[in-house]
């Protein structure tokens, strides 16, 4: 896996503390929170990587359920964003670093259809080992 640059991280600054220019920007001072372009609409076909599959309405752009927070970041810390951020906004894209990820690419558990969406935890004494 090639290493990514050790410093100046400028895309890490953008992804994470100022938005992307052209995605979800929202001014120069760093601040640790979620950006939302609202006038990006929401996607028919929403995908797991979000933006880095070329689903702008997704990860950073917001927060959806379904997104893979942690394959994203992986990428991104890695300096793996992929052809289509490469070509779209200019990040890099070192090969294969933007095959990166975790292992864990669905919920165990299916989304609910109604508030809160989101499954029942599973108990924390049962233990199938």
């Amino acid at each position: 896996m090639p290493a990514p640059p050790a410093s100046g991280r400028n895309d890490l600054v953008s992804v994470l503390l100022t938005g992307v220019p052209t995605l979800n920007f929202t001014g120069p001072r760093p601040s640790d929170e979620l950006r939302l372009n609202t006038s990006i609409p929401p996607a028919a076909n929403p995908d797991r990587l979000g933006v880095l599959d070329g689903d702008f309405a997704g990860f950073p752009n917001g927060r959806r359920l379904g997104d893979d927070v942690v394959d994203i970041e992986l990428r991104a810390i890695a300096c793996g964003y992929g052809p289509i951020l490469h070509a779209a906004l200019g990040l890099c894209d070192l090969q294969p670093n933007d095959q990166l990820g975790d292992g864990v690419d669905s919920n165990d558990r299916q989304f609910l259809s109604t508030f809160p969406y989101v499954a029942p935890p599973h108990q924390g004494y049962d233990s199938h080992t």
